[in-house]
């Protein structure tokens, strides 16, 4: 991935606690480590609790750019409560179903709900992310027309979410449940006979080794 890497584009890692730490230190490696930007944090409400020790309920996101020519969108998001003046009093706060909030940067602390067992977006995929997350990411490093790359692509969520937001992909996986899943959720995603046919004949299976 870094090879074919542009200069301007980045690279997103999911992993988990079990393994950031050594991952860390191959792209470390690999990128160098002033190409590290952030450790982002996916936080999310699922599973059991355990008696043993505290439950587990996040993941991480090791982000990577490969110069300093890199594209980052600016984002933000809702900050809830008032905190105080700040800026010398000037905070604009709004007002939603939830209370008070003002605009702030996003910070690399993201709470994004894990797919609920009746969400229409579930395929049954042991490892399917939420559209949400990938969305995010997409949005924050690219932009329309821009290519997205997921080597190891799954149930396409990476996929979908970078048709929907209107960028060229790249998706690969070694199971064939995952191209059979490319081509089920694309069909729902793409309403357009020419685009659909367009995609289809560039979704490939093959039995050879690359």
């Amino acid at each position: 991935c870094h090879r074919v890497l542009k200069p301007t584009g980045s690279l997103y890692l999911h992993c988990d606690p079990t393994m950031s730490h050594y991952l860390k230190i191959a792209l470390d490696c690999i990128c160098g480590d002033d190409n590290f930007k952030n450790e982002i944090v996916w936080c999310y409400k699922s599973g059991g609790a355990t008696k043993t020790n505290f439950a587990k309920k996040y993941d991480n996101i090791l982000f990577y750019v490969k110069s300093d020519k890199y594209h980052f969108n600016y984002m933000t998001e809702k900050s809830y409560g008032k905190t105080g003046g700040g800026h010398g009093g000037k905070v604009k706060y709004y007002t939603d179903e939830y209370g008070s909030y003002s605009v702030v940067g996003m910070k690399n602390w993201w709470q994004i709900p894990m797919l609920a067992t009746t969400s229409p977006e579930r395929t049954g995929y042991p490892t399917q992310k939420p559209l949400a997350l990938l969305e995010r990411i997409i949005k924050a490093s690219s932009d329309k027309n821009d290519i997205v790359l997921d080597p190891f692509c799954g149930c396409a969520t990476t996929c979908v979410a970078a048709e929907r937001l209107h960028r060229q992909w790249i998706g690969v996986d070694i199971s064939v449940k995952a191209y059979e899943l490319v081509q089920q959720r694309l069909e729902k995603e793409v309403s357009d006979k020419g685009d659909m046919l367009k995609w289809h004949n560039q979704v490939h299976f093959t039995t050879t080794a690359p």
